[in-house]
């Protein structure tokens, strides 16, 4: 069966094109022994009890034989404590424990359900400890979520703005938002320009973001706009898109009467 070390668990990132901007440090899940639900797309690690290889120690010293015994050539050898993970569809995979902590090797793109196990088994002999029980493991569930969620929104709007005009909108994710783009230009124009938004209130688990147009010129002008959000796991929201943008529509300020050019 392929062993493979925590090293070789890690998850390789790929950067993005040249002049695109960085991506946003992708968070760790900490889950500890026994069941979870995790979130699918970001990383997940196993961290163990303090202490654990110190009781592995001491338990299989009491299952060893002692010197001078009949059966003291049964065991020899310490065991080392290795994580047998099932996947869906997959052979089991066993990898060594090599610290209190294991990275996970949970698909970034599917929802499945896994299974593990932590054996201690010695070279020689039948003897081995294994948690949970016999005929029992420990269950994982990864659930890929969606983009963040959006709680306020700016939508279509019409109204008489001063020098810009500011749009809001309100997003919450576990996972916390990562960035947030307005995608803007004006009407029947063909290309598009980007606005990063600001977080103004509240965190990026819970929070607004805003950003100012500058307010165009002409009679009755008005702007299409998109808003793309990602939470640090990459997945994206969007509010409106490239097909079917939202608008705003800049009218023409009303000049009392006597006042008129």
């Amino acid at each position: 069966m392929k062993r493979l070390s925590p090293v070789a668990m890690a998850v390789l990132l790929t950067w993005p094109a040249l002049g695109s901007p960085p991506p946003a440090p992708v968070q760790s899940q900490h889950i500890t022994l026994g069941d979870a639900q995790v979130q699918a797309g970001q990383p997940v690690k196993l961290t163990l009890p303090a202490g654990s290889f110190e009781r592995l120690e001491s338990a299989m010293r009491g299952l060893m034989p002692q010197p001078g015994s009949a059966d003291a050539s049964v065991v020899t050898s310490l065991p080392r404590l290795r994580l047998v993970w099932s996947s869906p569809g997959r052979q089991p995979e066993t990898f060594v424990v090599a610290g209190d902590a294991l990275s996970l090797p949970v698909a970034a793109d599917l929802s499945a359900t896994y299974f593990y196990h932590l054996e201690a088994r010695p070279p020689e002999g039948l003897l081995f400890l294994r948690v949970p029980a016999p005929g029992l493991e420990f269950r994982i569930d990864a659930v890929l979520a969606g983009g963040p969620a959006v709680l306020e929104a700016p939508g279509d709007q019409e109204g008489v703005f001063g020098e810009t005009i500011p749009l809001r909108i309100r997003l919450a994710d576990p996972s916390a938002v990562g960035q947030v783009e307005l995608h803007h230009r004006l009407a029947q124009s063909s290309g598009w320009s980007m606005t990063p938004m600001e977080l103004s209130e509240g965190t990026q688990n819970n929070g607004i973001w805003t950003a100012n147009l500058v307010r165009p010129l002409g009679e009755h002008p008005f702007i299409e706009y998109y808003i793309t959000a990602r939470n640090l796991a990459g997945r994206a929201t969007e509010i409106g898109t490239v097909e079917k943008p939202h608008r705003i529509v800049v009218q023409k300020p009303e000049v009392p009467p006597g006042l008129e050019p």
